[in-house]
C-alpha cells in the first residue's frame, strides 16, 4: 500500500462508505514505514507525522 494507491482509491470511489478501509490503508502505510525504514530517516519522520494526525 502507498499514498498513490490511496489517492487512486479515493478518486475511484473505493472508500465510499468505508471509512475504516481508508483508515486501515493509511495505518498500513505508517506501519510499513516504521518497519522498513530506519528511525531518523525522512520516511520514518513523515510516517511519525502522519501518525500524529490519527
Amino acid at each position: 500500500m502507498d499514498l498513490t494507491t490511496v489517492e487512486h482509491n479515493l478518486w475511484a470511489g473505493e472508500y465510499d462508505g468505508a471509512v475504516s478501509k481508508f483508515y486501515d490503508d493509511l495505518a498500513q502505510i505508517i506501519y510499513n514505514a516504521f518497519k522498513f525504514h530506519r528511525e531518523g530517516s525522512v520516511i520514518f519522520k513523515e510516517a511519525d507525522s502522519m501518525l500524529a494526525c490519527f
